[in-house]
């Protein structure tokens, strides 16, 4: 019988959480020197929890994000068309 978590796959969970505490420290420093001109991690992901909650929304002033989403891929599409 095959386990379900070998060492190789901890090791795996292992250097992507390490990389993923390295590169938000990393963007929390750069936002530290920059005085905030760069937002947190914390400070984005409230941000995202805002723009997520309404993804449809298609106000004539604002629009959500999977509105944006849809938008933007079809103009991919027209552009692959005439490609």
């Amino acid at each position: 019988m095959k386990k379900l978590l070998s060492i190789k796959t901890l090791w795996s969970i292992l250097y992507f959480v390490a990389g993923m505490v390295l590169v938000g420290g990393i963007w929390e420093l750069i936002s530290h020197l920059t005085k905030n001109e760069i937002p947190t991690p914390a400070m984005t992901w409230d941000v995202f929890k805002e723009v997520i909650q309404n993804p449809m929304q298609d106000d004539p002033d604002t629009k959500g994000i999977g509105v944006k989403l849809l938008s933007s891929l079809g103009r991919v599409g027209i552009g692959f068309g005439l490609g």
